[in-house]
């Protein structure tokens, strides 16, 4: 496969990266062309499900939708 080819493939794929998403790089994710989403585990870690700690986790979706709304 040429390179030339490879691009065309490469740009033809839409991705859902899951892994290594943060609030501080899912605007750079989501800027790109061929990404169509993200998941952002990091926002619900286990700890903070385990703790119960509902508040926190609301914070940090309310922090990813404010990202989301403005890129």
């Amino acid at each position: 496969v040429s390179v030339g080819s490879e691009m065309c493939i490469r740009d033809s794929i839409t991705f859902i990266p899951t892994g290594g998403i943060t609030n501080k790089n899912i605007a750079n994710y989501l800027s790109l062309d061929n990404v169509v989403a993200v998941g952002a585990s990091s926002a619900m870690p286990e700890s903070l499900i385990r703790s119960k700690s509902w508040d926190e986790i609301t914070n940090n979706l309310l922090e990813i939708k404010t990202i989301i709304e403005t890129t």
